[in-house]
């Protein structure tokens, strides 16, 4: 035992016992004994603990001065909304011409949108311009689906649902790529990597924060044009002393609606999110983006379900983080006209992601035509009136760029 280790165990018994939260050792070694070699059986007398420290060291502990993550306290979520929407208020203030942040809501840019069509012949834009004005729906076709009228709930639970499965696409790859840190050790490596990563980054044991992989994670390995092999390659560097792959990332703007912006809301909504979150990630940004939202000045329009009478095209990928694909298949429910294209692989998009996928897609636009019923190892096209089936295994399916992966 290190007199540093001793020090720190005199320090913790000088605490009241009230404020520690008390753990497993086992599970919970310090960083400073990170490389001691530990007895198999640790003693029974042995206790582990996590209590708060002060922000500010020079001041007593106190709730307005104490290191944690929120907002997990009424107080502590109307700070955050009072700091939010002082920050909205800079923006409505600073914008030119003055009110134009007022008048920037789906509804009016949809009519905006109108005018570019009276203006250029037509164009194709999305679903509540196609409710509006199902006259002026000629070749329209929507890439990657952010589904109107869908709630809270079911939006974050879809997307970490969709978080879970990109996990296991990164499975999937590593068993396909010899240099996969966990290639050896097969199927189910990596997600038993990333529960370790979690771990160590949850109990001190890590230069950077449990939340700056989750943010990673969202933010950075799975958005967007998927970088499965850099997730791998950055999970075994972390499980090695390097921890550099998992550097914190700014976020970026999404739409979406709140519901309930009061405390009791977000609380219920986290606790709802639970028992969707099997990969323990605790971390999507729409989830992010609603905290946000709570405090914007203006009311918006709620977000209700559309009836859609036109025949459109709607595209979607199995594996998609942005716009997870159960979403489209909540959208295609309400565009009982309309033929789904469901894309094999990865990727926020299609329309850049050569294959059948994309040249139905594509075809579309051109002729006018809408796509046949097609059940292809790479696509599955379903007419309007049919029911979508299930996605395909994520480990069924190839990964690579030709299915929307970054190589």
């Amino acid at each position: 035992m290190t007199l540093h280790s001793l020090s720190a165990i005199a320090l913790v018994a000088l605490a009241s016992a009230a404020d520690i939260s008390w753990v497993d050792c086992a599970e919970n070694v310090p960083s400073s004994l990170a490389g001691t070699t530990l007895p198999d059986t640790l003693p029974a007398t042995l206790a582990c603990g996590r209590l708060d420290v002060p922000l500010d060291h020079s001041k007593d502990l106190s709730d307005d001065n104490v290191i944690t993550l929120g907002p997990e306290t009424e107080d502590e979520y109307r700070d955050f909304a009072l700091h939010v929407g002082t920050y909205a208020q800079s923006c409505i203030d600073q914008s030119s011409p003055p009110s134009i942040v007022e008048h920037l809501a789906t509804g009016d840019i949809i009519r905006d949108w109108n005018l570019v069509r009276e203006a250029l012949g037509g164009t194709y834009l999305g679903e509540h311009y196609a409710a509006l004005y199902p006259e002026h729906t000629g070749r329209f076709a929507l890439d990657a689906i952010f589904a109107t009228g869908v709630s809270n709930h079911d939006l974050l639970a879809a997307q970490y649902k969709s978080t879970q499965n990109m996990i296991y696409r990164a499975d999937a790859a590593c068993l396909a790529e010899p240099s996969c840190p966990f290639n050896y050790q097969g199927k189910g490596s990596v997600p038993k990597a990333f529960d370790e990563v979690l771990a160590l980054a949850s109990n001190g044991s890590a230069p950077v924060s449990v939340h700056d992989v989750r943010e990673q994670v969202a933010l950075n390995y799975f958005i967007g044009q998927p970088r499965l092999n850099d997730f791998n390659a950055a999970l075994g560097q972390a499980l090695n002393g390097n921890w550099t792959g998992w550097d914190y990332a700014s976020t970026g703007a999404a739409l979406t609606n709140v519901e309930d912006n009061s405390f009791e809301g977000w609380s219920s909504l986290r606790e709802s999110l639970k028992e969707a979150d099997t990969a323990n990630v605790n971390f999507v940004f729409f989830q992010v983006m609603h905290l946000i939202c709570s405090s914007w000045p203006y009311t918006a329009s709620s977000n209700e379900k559309l009836s859609v009478n036109a025949s459109m095209v709607l595209v979607t990928a199995d594996w998609d983080l942005v716009t997870p694909t159960d979403l489209a298949t909540f959208e295609w429910q309400q565009t009982p006209k309309s033929v789904l294209i469901d894309r094999h692989g990865d990727a926020h998009g299609t329309f850049n992601v050569p294959g059948p996928a994309r040249d139905a897609f594509v075809n579309f636009l051109v002729t006018g035509d809408l796509p046949s019923a097609l059940d292809d190892p790479k696509v599955a096209i379903y007419l309007p009136g049919s029911t979508r089936g299930e996605s395909p295994d994520p480990y069924s399916v190839p990964t690579g760029l030709e299915y929307g992966d970054t190589v």
